[in-house]
């Protein structure tokens, strides 16, 4: 990277490219990069995953807090969420052009109008309003029905437990306006405490 910076350099104040006609060069960073080996891949995160991580989060946090982990993890998996769309990233503030705020998830019935806090939901539908992969810039709605899974690994169920414990995140609630993924003290989930799991 530093070649390349003194490269740019150059070329950026009117001098000659100091690379062309060096085929030597590109020979030894072709070979640098052959003997560093590839690039280390992500693993994809599977329902047994998902499985672990709920049965040790339940076990070491505060009720509270398990449900908004819970919650979390399942917007961010479920609805395939850039880490930006729902979490904070350490250090930064949150992109309020991008992240999931409570107005925007909608818990519904299998008639598609919005369950009451009383009612069982069928089904969520959750409104993104940028994203990086939206070209259009328009946002997109999203939408899950019951998995079904005993074992709680299901967007509808983990959300309406974090609706019943935190109402006034949702709808027309005093916190709606705000990123839903915060913990029990108002603090936000950070990428880093999702990631470590």
């Amino acid at each position: 990277q530093h070649l390349f910076g003194v490269r740019a350099q150059h070329v950026l104040h009117g001098y000659a490219d100091p690379l062309a006609g060096k085929p030597r060069i590109w020979m030894a960073l072709k070979a640098l990069k052959k003997q560093a080996g590839g690039k280390r891949r992500k693993w994809p995160v599977t329902v047994s995953m998902l499985k672990w991580i709920r049965r040790e989060t339940a076990a070491t946090m505060s009720r509270s807090d398990f449900t908004v982990f819970w919650a979390t993890i399942n917007l961010g998996w479920f609805f395939l969420l850039r880490a930006g769309e729902y979490l904070k990233h350490d250090g930064m503030d949150w992109d309020h052009n991008k992240v999931l705020v409570g107005a925007n998830i909608d818990l519904v019935l299998e008639d598609g109008t919005t369950a009451l806090l009383s009612q069982v939901p069928a089904g969520v539908s959750v409104r993104i309003i940028g994203s990086k992969t939206d070209v259009y810039n328009v946002g997109q709605i999203r939408k899950h029905f019951r998995s079904g899974d005993l074992e709680g690994v299901c967007p509808v169920a983990a959300l309406t437990s974090l609706r019943r414990e935190f109402p006034h995140r949702f709808g027309s609630g005093a916190e709606s306006h705000l990123p839903v993924c915060r913990w029990t003290n108002g603090q936000p989930v950070l990428r880093t405490q999702v990631s470590s799991w």
